[in-house]
């Protein structure tokens, strides 16, 4: 028997137990009566094994789930039982170094799931590929370059100079210290103008968890510059969608991140000497262990307002750095830490 004569055995084999059959068994089956096998194709295995995954995925990996799909169709259209490690090697192979990882995780997902629902008889990436194609590591620590806080309220004052949504944009990511894409994506319906915050839904937060961001003095103001026109605060050119990065980048200095300038609001904080869980809470940051989460359940709001607000009064230039007035607020802070080690995760 040559290779080839073997490999279209063992692709029958595969299409056979695909449609629920034993080859041994069919081996011995009358040649009058062949059995008609409609097999499934990759695209139909990957679309069902998502389908099962989606509760566990946020909408953002779901969205990159479905665009790895969409980059792939010629490969998706093959019968699984006929996908090789050749042909996903070959599929990946225009693919950046990351683009490969990712991809090569989510089919070896997909044909682990086919596997185990006798789709096919192995998983053809079911051994280890790593020289080929590295598979994508524990995130190590990262720091994105950040602005000194000390030149953050020059570079405010520059801001203010225009009203582009654009400068407005970044103006309320530093004023808030919130990620970039919580910003950018920032919904009037999230607005209590009235009592001065900004609730988050946990479904637009990196740990899935709510956030309620105190509004300063400087950042209600921000908000009267805004068009009402949209539902979000910084709308895009296309129907419902956030305003798009590039132009604030375009704003920005050479060298410095948008998300750096949560580094430079820790910073300033923690010099003027504020209790690192107020610090932690402003930047939505995990606090700690599960033991101590557990004793600090609320979200400070009251205590981080001052904070907020005086960050706002620096970024005005309106006064110079200075610790926290009153030592008792410190030590307040401080006891609600206890032995807290935090966990910063950006």
């Amino acid at each position: 028997m040559t290779a080839e004569e073997a490999r279209a055995k063992a692709v029958a084999a595969q299409k056979l137990l695909a449609a629920g059959l034993d080859p041994l068994e069919m081996k011995d089956a009358p040649a009058a009566a062949p059995v008609a096998i409609e097999a499934r194709t990759f695209q139909q295995d990957a679309d069902e094994f998502l389908r099962i995954r989606s509760a566990r995925l946020k909408p953002s990996s779901r969205r990159y789930w479905l665009y790895t799909f969409g980059r792939y169709p010629e490969l998706l259209q093959k019968p699984v039982a006929e996908v090789s490690e050749a042909d996903i090697l070959t599929a990946l192979a225009p693919r950046t170094d990351e683009g490969k990882k990712r991809a090569f995780w989510i089919f070896r997902k997909i044909l682990a799931w086919s596997k185990d629902q006798k789709h096919i008889a192995t998983n053809p990436l079911g051994f280890k590929l790593e020289s080929k194609i590295p598979l994508p590591r524990t995130p190590t620590d990262k720091h994105l370059p950040a602005m000194p806080f000390g030149n953050v309220p020059a570079f405010m004052s520059k801001l203010r100079e225009d009203d582009m949504l654009a400068s407005l944009c970044i103006q309320w990511i530093i004023l808030t210290a919130c990620r970039n894409t919580e910003g950018r994506d920032a919904r009037w319906s999230e607005i209590d103008e009235k009592a001065g915050l900004w609730s988050i839904p946990a479904s637009r937060m990196k740990q899935s968890r709510d956030h309620v961001v105190p509004l300063s003095s400087q950042a209600l103001a921000l908000l009267a510059r805004l068009p009402r026109s949209s539902s979000r605060l910084f709308p895009g050119r296309k129907a419902d969608t956030p305003l798009s990065p590039l132009p604030l980048y375009k704003l920005i200095p050479e060298g410095v991140t948008l998300h750096g300038f949560r580094t430079s609001f820790a910073g300033w904080a923690f010099e003027g000497g504020y209790p690192i869980p107020w610090i932690d809470l402003a930047l939505a940051h995990i606090i700690g262990s599960q033991i101590t989460r557990a004793y600090i359940r609320g979200t400070l709001v009251a205590e981080r307002r001052p904070m907020m607000q005086r960050w706002g009064d620096f970024l005005d230039g309106a006064e110079i750095l200075q610790k926290v007035d009153d030592p008792g607020e410190y030590r307040r802070g401080l006891s609600q830490l206890s032995t807290v080690t935090v966990n910063y995760i950006g």
